[in-house]
């Protein structure tokens, strides 16, 4: 497993852990919400039993009953508290190996770019020719326009042209068959 296949799959726990902990958050939303109701509901009933009890047991559920729910909220807050945490980590480290994904692919891009330039550098090195070689087809076509020169001087009745000879072009000599020194197919060229 590559470090980009590495990067994502530590991207989709993350992703699955930040929704893991937003589902736990709007689980605990909805039991804030009942126990806010339930709260409520118990303090009316404490309230019309209250008014119904003697003044000093009035007093005595107040100073029971507000460290209780004070207690309650504390804890409730701790949790929210602890979930808004979590998240705000997950998010970070979201952030963070999205952008880790970014520049390492951009690596790849341009090392992908590298890699094609000098493929295509190392082909046209490899198919061009070699100084050694310039100089010797250099040297044959000099050696063949002395021959040439020499052939139309000697009279022989020679004509250069382009042809096309199994499709590809091709130079071409003429020869004048009549010509006195043409015997048996072949021109008689004198010695050089």
């Amino acid at each position: 497993m590559n470090d980009a296949q590495r990067s994502v799959e530590r991207i989709h726990q993350l992703s699955d852990m930040l929704q893991s902990l937003m589902q736990q958050a709007a689980v605990l939303q909805q039991k804030a919400d009942a126990s806010m109701v339930q709260s409520r509901q118990a303090s009316d009933a404490l309230k019309r039993a209250s008014d119904r009890l003697p003044v000093t047991v009035d007093t005595a559920i107040e100073t029971v009953l507000e460290p209780a729910a004070e207690k309650a909220a504390a804890k409730m807050t701790a949790t929210w508290a602890q979930a808004n945490a979590a998240a705000v980590e997950a998010t970070r480290t979201f952030a963070a190996a999205q952008e880790t994904l970014q520049w390492k692919m951009l690596a790849y891009a341009c090392t992908g770019a590298l890699a094609v330039v000098v493929l295509i550098a190392a082909a046209m090195a490899y198919l061009s020719p070699t100084e050694r070689e310039l100089k010797a087809l250099r040297a044959e076509r000099q050696m063949l326009l002395a021959d040439m020169d020499r052939l139309r001087k000697a009279g022989a009745g020679l004509e250069v042209a382009q042809c096309t000879h199994q499709g590809r072009p091709r130079t071409c000599v003429r020869v004048d068959a009549q010509s006195p020194r043409f015997e048996g197919g072949y021109l008689l060229v004198p010695a050089r």
